[in-house]
């Protein structure tokens, strides 16, 4: 940036700061005394101004993240649109998903939609910890833009220090909407879990036992069918943990562990090569009694949440599910889904549920 324009961009700092109250027109800024220029050298120095994004998101990996106690970083993913309805020459806008404030009957909104990687921390704050944002484009698979951007953000984190070999995988929590299969396929050789809220009429598989008979053939590949919205097809989990929350009620987590969906060669498994893979995960079932989380459906006598971890088996006995090469209590799981789903507000570790049974 040339020396004029830095000392005017100096200047128009100096006269938002010095402003009185908030700054809602940008021209009457010139009339701030610290301001010796006009309106016009305002618009110029905005026009030559730019971002350092790349020095940005370096900075932002360098900064103070919370963690558990077992040091393990929790981070949020979630798409947010950047309305644009009346920006008709706007290039690149999609229909996204937002309740809109015209009619109230239409659901979706031109906009940009951006996806926020945000730190999740342990106690309740109205703030929240942006650390990175990729913009979506029309002709993005999302599934593909979400797995490069968490190695992008893992590079990165690596890089500052702020994840070594030996530490606990980065939990990733993500709503409803992403593909947590091919997800976990994409990041299998990647530090990281997943946990994500998945449809409550989902089927899926446990492991494959023995071929049944004497009769040669091929091993079957997928075990008795797991029917989310029948209980009748739920085994007894492989762990439990009820008690009472301060703020939400009654609060009964449940997990079963090695569950797998049955793939379908489509969509983006279309062109996969070879046998299509069995990706197994942990299957959390969170029924919440009472209070309101924000984008759950709430049905009478509370809300019922089916989550997956992706890549992270649990076998009967076990008091905590196992991370890599930590270990993570279901409370704790339960907590960061609970506080992306109430919107940007972090809920503390559940000390008060109670204790985790086998």
């Amino acid at each position: 940036m040339p020396a004029p324009a830095a000392d005017a961009l100096f200047e128009l700092m100096d006269a938002v700061l010095c402003a009185d109250g908030p700054v809602i027109s940008l021209p009457e800024l010139s009339l701030e005394p610290v301001r010796r220029r006009g309106h016009g050298a305002m618009y110029d120095v905005l026009a030559q101004g730019r971002i350092a994004v790349s020095r940005l998101r370096v900075a932002l990996a360098g900064l103070d993240l919370p963690r558990g106690t077992d040091r393990q970083l929790s981070i949020a993913l979630d798409v947010t649109p950047w309305p644009r309805p009346d920006a008709e020459c706007s290039p690149q806008r999609l229909h996204c998903h937002r309740p809109c404030r015209c009619d109230g009957a239409r659901q979706t909104i031109p906009a940009w939609p951006y996806q926020v990687a945000a730190a999740l921390g342990g106690g309740r704050s109205s703030w929240t910890g942006p650390l990175d944002a990729v913009r979506l484009g029309p002709q993005d698979d999302p599934t593909e833009v979400t797995a490069a951007q968490i190695r992008e953000f893992l590079a990165r984190l690596e890089q500052a220090g702020q994840w070594q070999a030996g530490d606990p995988p980065i939990l990733f929590v993500m709503d409803s909407g992403y593909d947590l299969v091919r997800l976990t396929w994409l990041l299998r050789d990647a530090p990281v879990r997943l946990l994500g809220r998945i449809r409550a009429d989902r089927v899926m598989h446990g492991p494959a036992g023995k071929r049944r008979g004497h009769r040669p053939g091929r091993p079957p590949r997928h075990g008795a069918e797991f029917r989310l919205a029948d209980p009748a097809t739920h085994p007894a989990p492989v762990q439990e943990s009820a008690g009472i929350h301060d703020r939400f009620g009654e609060v009964l987590a449940r997990c079963w562990g090695r569950l797998h969906p049955k793939p379908d060669r489509r969509g983006p498994w279309a062109d996969h090569e070879g046998e299509l893979p069995l990706v197994e995960g942990t299957l959390v079932h969170l029924v919440v009694g009472s209070g309101s989380l924000r984008g759950l459906i709430m049905r009478r006598g509370g809300v019922r949440i089916f989550l997956v971890i992706g890549g992270v088996p649990v076998e009967p006995g076990q008091q905590i599910v196992q991370v890599g090469g930590g270990e993570l209590p279901l409370e704790r799981l339960c907590c960061g889904v609970v506080a992306v789903f109430e919107g940007s507000e972090p809920v503390p570790d559940l000390e008060e549920v109670g204790e985790v049974v086998g």
